[in-house]
């Protein structure tokens, strides 16, 4: 059985109290990283999780061959975050709303 490498982009609630959990659970996913922008919450998660975190999604995809990456970002940042995620080979699972606009939804399902 394989077992697929999860990224989890966002260290809020959203994602550490329902995304990892959820992908840790599961028998084949494993959550290897995680990308959080704001230093001090992103050293009090890589603590309690001991995961190591990254500045931003960019450099979690350059430093982990992932699988899967999920968006726990605010909306504005998802459509960013996707087309960088896709263009890595990566599946996506993104919070809602998926994007601010109809034109930014299309660019990320073309892109997918």
């Amino acid at each position: 059985m394989t077992e697929l490498a999860v990224g989890v982009v966002g260290a809020g609630w959203m994602a550490t109290d329902y995304h990892v959990p959820a992908f840790t659970s599961h028998p084949r996913t494993r959550v290897v990283a995680f990308a959080e922008r704001d230093l001090d919450r992103r050293a009090a998660v890589e603590a309690e999780l001991s995961l190591p975190g990254y500045g931003d999604a960019a450099s979690m995809l350059a430093a982990h061959d992932l699988d899967v990456v999920s968006i726990c970002t605010p909306p504005s940042t998802h459509e960013e975050i996707f087309l960088q995620a896709v263009d890595a080979g990566c599946h996506v699972l993104c919070e809602k709303p998926l994007a601010l606009s109809a034109a930014s939804a299309r660019r990320m399902a073309d892109a997918a």
